[in-house]
């Protein structure tokens, strides 16, 4: 009976003993295997971003433009007008004087093919108005390296082949090689911003996944922009090419080449509106005027330094194009040529002119 009676005592203390021992003995972890997952960042997705980002950069470059055209509508026209007048009255009163108006008109057309062209165009930084056909088609890295690499180049040089290289120089620097690269924009830049994305997709695709979805849904919007607003050509497959022809100088070296493409509303970026001192354009440290030229459109890192291309459009070159010729026959800037027409007096027997 004592057996029988004392048996729930032992089981009692068995079962509170048995939890003491469980509350205090540590619970050994089971045997796992590490397992290593790559750091995965997760973006958050934005269906409208790229599409905000094309309608307000090309509501910025439009508005751009249309600032800069009417500034001056029909520029070309209206200073050859001034210019007839001006002519006119010059006959009028001194009918010798049509020499000297062809003369003038002659002057002019070469003033037209330089400003375009800068073929045959001498720039001397001691004087700085020397300086505005290129201040018109280039911003001031660009337009420096345009002084400086003909003396870079200079050194390993034959003086015809220098001048040779500084005749090409500056034609890539001129409006018109602005002009050629604009009209290829709109048509080049949606293939290379699709090769873009998919290059973007590509790099996205181990680190962050949603990142690489949310290329491919923009996919869409950046092609359809760069059409409006340019794209980045990535051009470092040529480095090589170029370190091998040795045509560089020893110790230059380039490290990244682009070229920067514009599309149908780029307006460009140039230092020098029409009229404007040189000098104080470039103290400014803003680019003033739109256009530009193939070589201000390159980017590239030389010798350490960064210089970022400037994509122009085919509108860009248009409206920048007539207000170059205009400044090259006559045109002041600031306004309207017409502002400044004046109708022919006649000077004849002494009378008031």
């Amino acid at each position: 009976m004592q057996s029988l009676t004392t048996r729930p005592w032992i089981t009692s203390g068995i079962a509170v003993v048995g939890a003491g021992l469980i509350a205090v003995a540590p619970v050994a972890p089971h045997s796992t295997t590490d397992l290593h997952l790559p750091d995965v960042q997760l973006t958050a997705f934005d269906p409208f971003g790229a599409w905000i980002d094309v309608f307000n950069t090309s509501s910025a470059n439009a508005e751009t433009l249309a600032d800069t055209y009417f500034l001056a509508p029909g520029a070309v026209l209206q200073q050859i007008l001034v210019n007839q007048f001006g002519y006119l009255g010059d006959i009028l009163n001194n009918p010798a004087s049509i020499f000297d108006v062809f003369s003038n008109i002659g002057d002019n057309i070469g003033n037209v093919f330089g400003d375009l062209t800068l073929l045959g165009v001498e720039f001397d930084l001691e004087d700085w108005s020397t300086l505005t056909p290129l201040a018109q088609a280039n911003d001031a890295m660009h337009s420096l390296m345009t002084l400086a690499f003909p003396d870079i180049m200079g050194a390993d040089m034959d003086p015809e082949t220098l001048a040779i290289v500084t005749e090409v120089l500056n034609f890539l620097a001129s409006p018109l090689t602005g002009a050629l690269i604009g009209a290829l924009g709109p048509v080049l830049s949606p293939l290379v911003e699709f090769g873009n994305v998919v290059g973007d997709i590509v790099a996205d695709l181990g680190e962050d996944p949603s990142a690489a979805l949310q290329d491919l849904f923009d996919l869409p919007a950046r092609v359809i922009g760069s059409f409006f607003n340019g794209s980045e050509l990535d051009l470092s497959f040529l480095i090589p090419l170029i370190a091998d022809a040795g045509i560089l100088p020893e110790g230059i070296t380039i490290d990244a080449l682009g070229l920067s493409l514009g599309g149908l509303l780029t307006p460009g970026q140039t230092i020098l509106p029409i009229g404007a001192d040189v000098q104080e354009a470039v103290d400014s440290g803003e680019n003033l005027f739109i256009g530009g030229s193939l070589w201000n459109a390159l980017s590239l890192n030389v010798i350490g330094l960064d210089i970022v291309g400037n994509p122009v459009g085919p509108l860009g070159s248009l409206v920048a194009l007539p207000q170059i010729i205009a400044g090259a026959i006559g045109w002041e800037g600031g306004g309207n040529p017409l502002a400044d027409l004046s109708f022919p007096i006649l000077d004849w027997f002494g009378g008031e002119g």
